[in-house]
């Protein structure tokens, strides 16, 4: 999805594909953002279903598919994620506690929607079953409910979707 960016704020981010010697730290803060920030909001039941697809080994698969990563980096820090499925649906949104409200989501993103729109012309949306910590976050990216509030494997989830203006 093209070269890394670098955010003009207060801390120096690139924002790119990862590397494969990124993925424990990508899978590690997949599960620390989601026990603090998303798991209030499930059941045991859901914590474990989510906890039960992340992996290391998921994560590298997912390097090797082309686009269907991108990460937040500070000093080699992994401090943001965002992975999809299917060409346009966000299956994994995180960004540490420590960066969120900076901008770096919206960074996220934005690489993420130029990707679709330069490799992908004929996608018009992009979807998301956003957790209920997390629907501001998407609201404020111009994403609308398409739905109610709805519960699948103890995990409370919002159907969301974006609106694509190519």
């Amino acid at each position: 999805m093209g070269v890394g960016k670098r955010l003009s704020n207060m801390v120096s981010i690139e924002i790119r594909p990862p590397f494969e010697n990124e993925a424990e730290a990508i899978n590690a803060l997949i599960k620390r953002v989601f026990m603090e920030c998303v798991a209030p909001d499930y059941s045991v039941e859901g914590i474990q279903f989510f906890l039960g697809f992340c992996s290391t080994e998921d994560v590298l698969k997912k390097i090797s598919e082309t686009g269907q990563i991108i990460v937040a980096v500070e000093n080699s820090d992994v401090c943001g994620v965002i992975q999809v499925r299917d060409t346009n649906h966000i299956s994994r949104y995180f960004v540490d506690v420590n960066y969120q409200r900076k901008g770096i989501g919206r960074q996220l993103f934005n690489y993420l929607l130029e990707g679709i729109k330069k490799n992908c012309p004929d996608v018009d949306e992009i979807t998301v079953n956003s957790s209920p910590f997390a629907r501001k976050a998407y609201e404020g990216l111009g994403f609308r409910a398409t739905d109610n509030e709805q519960v699948g494997n103890g995990m409370k989830y919002i159907p969301m979707v974006y609106k694509i203006n190519n």
